[in-house]
């Protein structure tokens, strides 16, 4: 499931609230991935943009 949602923080604060959150409820981060820097590697320039993939294995 993918939930995209605005933040009233900045792209640093949202990114280390996110990371808190999922620590603080017992869920793992499987990974994150950085499109902005992926698009640097290629010559191009988006705002910051990063997929946080996590859950709770069973």
């Amino acid at each position: 499931m993918l939930i995209k949602s605005h933040s009233a923080f900045d792209y640093q604060q949202t990114r280390e609230r996110m990371l808190k959150a999922i620590s603080d409820n017992g869920l793992v981060l499987f990974g994150e991935f950085d499109h902005a820097k992926a698009a640097h590697n290629v010559g191009l320039t988006i705002p910051p943009t990063t997929v946080l993939v996590f859950g709770k294995p069973l």
